[in-house]
């Protein structure tokens, strides 16, 4: 059993069944790879959903012909494509026979041929690995609203379907044999059967289906499709009424939901990827250069966090018309999910450096779009674009690649300030490839021994030290010490945060416990930071506490540190969580105070023990009057409601000691000791 899988799947059943108490919806996972089924799934169920896992397809088909699907969950499959036996794509075949939940295909290595292979088989999305979590998320959201459609349109035949099942074994066999056009002489021939009883079971038939002429029995009969067991039984029926314009309306909208985003009604990520596809064709036919704009709206989070999920998503709406407004007819504008946007421009000129001239001149366009404010509900709201732009000829890159170059162009644009635009060039490819190895390498490193901890002290005003905090650092076989700035957020990317949280979790607290037999040394504290995933993980609580127990660490001497995002996502749930925990003893610290958008009022609503400074804040605390005034009213604040204040990032000592003057007691920073292997740490 995997890493992954030993930690956050406890409730492990027969074929790695993996269930959750929640209704939200039914998630099939299938997939070769352990690891990429614990990972999507530990993400999943942090959602709320349920998760079923197989490590083959014919073990599922196998689950699913004798325990149908659950009629009242919504439900969808997520497939890889190429697997032994049997693969994505001839599952998605054999299941439209007598299963119609929406199916997800996802693949590490796939071309053109194979993404439109995959939609003319019947999945409603594609997605290529390593998956990003947001677009997983999305689409997951899709297919289980297009499986509710498909319930709905399956449950307006449940009157017809108790009048079939009163159909006796012979009368079952009289009425397919009327569907498919046979007369009552050739019936009662092909059954051996006295016409005068094909045509009393015929009028038994019509009475019990509440039909009054034959060709309405027939039409009946012929567009449900009767299934019968192997006693000729009515076992299913399915199929929808005929009334044809009914029915064209719900092609209609079915179409509009399984290509098109429900909130914009852009073209979601399935109709977009069609027109890329079709997109790089084009212009590789007429040898002409095109561009695919990817789109991020900078702090969207502040805004669905403080004003509302309503205004959220109406400021999505305004976004999208913006766009649509600003196209021509011949270029797609799409939403991917969440804030992210996408828009394919096509034959911008056969010149490449022409293309990249006037692409850039699209997207400053786009940027001075977007930037002016959005009246919602008659207030303004502010929400700045990242746009990163990679080119296409059609000739030069696949699909695949050309969406991974825009996005890292995007990311780019981030790392830049926001607010701006970004191509990507060769420098970025570079950087590209080596971060998508060394996501492939992260996991490993886990199970190798590549991850060590270090320790930064913390020190009161008299200089004692008073703890530590714990600090995760990679050493990569090839490319030496990864930056933690690069290894945190490549490990949430990847989704690898939760065993990585996991990993220091135990590590630091079996430190504590060595430190515990050394009298000298048992008073020490030891921080360590939780991951937002790791704390809305539905086993954190139980699994701190297994942790703790197996180590047989003091409760008292951990303080887990919280970020700011993470205690304001869901104030109830975290409350309900740090209470349960600090009846243990453990105390909890919010980090890095000052750099998200939290208000004082909220955190008094948090049972918090002690609040950290941010560096920045500190840094600047000398440098003018204005600069001071923050740090200064937040510790006169956190004493009054008794909560510890400790000031992150001293580097001088006229930093402590102006500190130290407003009533902060403790302290940390290079001025006291840079992060430490534990080999080297000096605590005396």
């Amino acid at each position: 059993m995997s890493r992954c899988e030993s930690l956050y799947c406890p409730h492990t059943i027969n074929d790695n069944l993996v269930t959750t108490p929640t209704m939200r919806g039914r998630i099939i996972l299938i997939d070769d790879d352990a690891e990429i089924l614990a990972a999507i799934r530990s993400l999943l169920e942090l959602e709320d959903y349920i998760c079923e896992t197989y490590s083959s397809a014919l073990s599922y088909l196998r689950v699913q012909r004798t325990e149908p699907m659950d009629e009242f969950i919504p439900s969808c499959v997520l497939c890889d494509v190429k697997m032994p036996e049997l693969g994505g794509l001839e599952l998605q075949r054999r299941l439209a026979e007598h299963n119609d939940a929406p199916m997800l295909l996802m693949s590490g290595a796939s071309g053109a041929q194979e993404v439109t292979a995959a939609f003319r088989a019947g999945a409603v999305d594609f997605l290529l690995k390593p998956i990003d979590i947001d677009v997983l998320l999305a689409a997951i959201a899709t297919a289980l609203e297009i499986s509710c459609q498909r319930r709905r349109w399956r449950n307006r035949n449940t009157d017809l379907t108790a009048r079939i099942s009163t159909l006796t074994e012979g009368e079952c066999q009289i009425a397919r044999l009327l569907a498919r056009g046979q007369s009552h002489r050739d019936i009662a021939e092909m059954l051996n059967l006295p016409l005068e009883l094909v045509n009393a079971q015929r009028q038994q038939i019509m009475a019990k289906m509440g039909v009054k002429t034959l060709v309405e029995l027939v039409r009946v009969i012929d567009d449900i499709n009767l299934h019968l067991t192997a006693e000729g039984q009515p076992r299913r029926v399915w199929g929808t009424l005929h009334d044809v314009a009914s029915q064209q309306a719900k092609q209609e909208e079915f179409q509009q939901l399984a290509h098109y985003d429900h909130l914009t009604h852009l073209p979601n990520r399935r109709l977009f990827l069609e027109r890329l596809h079709q997109a790089l064709a084009d212009s590789a036919r007429h040898h002409a250069w095109g561009a695919l704009v990817f789109i991020d709206l900078d702090n969207f989070k502040h805004i669905n966090d403080h004003f509302g999920h309503d205004v959220g998503d109406q400021l999505l709406q305004q976004v999208a018309q913006r766009l649509l407004s600003f196209v021509r007819g011949n270029d797609t504008v799409a939403r991917l999910g969440g804030d992210e946007f996408v828009i394919i421009f096509k034959y911008l000129n056969t010149d490449h450096v022409q293309a990249v001239t006037y692409a850039d001149q699209l997207g400053k366009k786009i940027l001075n779009l977007l930037n002016p404010p959005y009246l919602i509900a008659g207030h303004a709201h502010q929400s700045t674009p990242s746009i990163g732009i990679a080119h296409f000829n059609g000739q030069t890159a696949s699909l695949e690649t050309v969406m991974k170059q825009a996005d890292a162009a995007m990311y780019q644009a981030k790392e830049r300030g926001r607010n701006c635009v970004c191509h990507f060039d060769t420098n970025l490819q570079e950087a590209l490839t080596t971060r998508e190895a060394l996501a492939a390498d992260l996991l490993a490193g886990l199970d190798s021994g590549q991850f060590h901890l270090h320790y930064q002290t913390q020190v009161n005003t008299d200089g004692k030290i008073t703890g530590v905090e714990a600090l995760v650092r990679w050493r990569h076989p090839e490319h030496g010490w990864i930056p933690p700035d690069e290894l945190i957020p490549l490990a949430e990317r990847s989704g690898l945060i939760l065993p990585l949280t996991q990993w220091i979790l135990e590590t630091a607290c079996q430190q504590l416990f060595e430190w515990s037999r050394i009298p000298a040394l048992e008073p020490l504290n030891m921080a360590v930071n939780i991951s937002t995933r790791q704390f809305y993980h539905p086993d954190f609580v139980d699994t701190v506490q297994d942790i703790l127990k197996q180590c047989g660490a003091n409760p008292q001497r951990l303080r887990l540190e919280l970020t700011e995002d993470l205690l304001l996502t869901d104030i109830k749930n975290s409350f309900a969580k740090m209470t349960a925990l600090k009846k243990s003893g453990i105390s909890f610290v919010l980090d890095n105070f000052g750099t998200g958008y939290s208000s004082l009022s909220a955190l008094r609503q948090l049972p918090l023990d002690g609040l950290k400074i941010a560096p920045d804040f500190v840094n600047n605390v000398l440098t003018s009057p204005g600069n001071s005034s923050l740090p200064i009213a937040l510790i006169s604040l956190m004493r009054s409601l008794g909560i510890e204040v400790m000031a992150e990032g001293i580097e001088n000592q006229q930093q402590r000691e102006f500190l130290t003057e407003q009533g902060c007691l403790t302290f940390q920073g290079y001025l006291f000791g840079y992060p430490t292997p534990i080999e080297s740490l000096t605590l005396n």
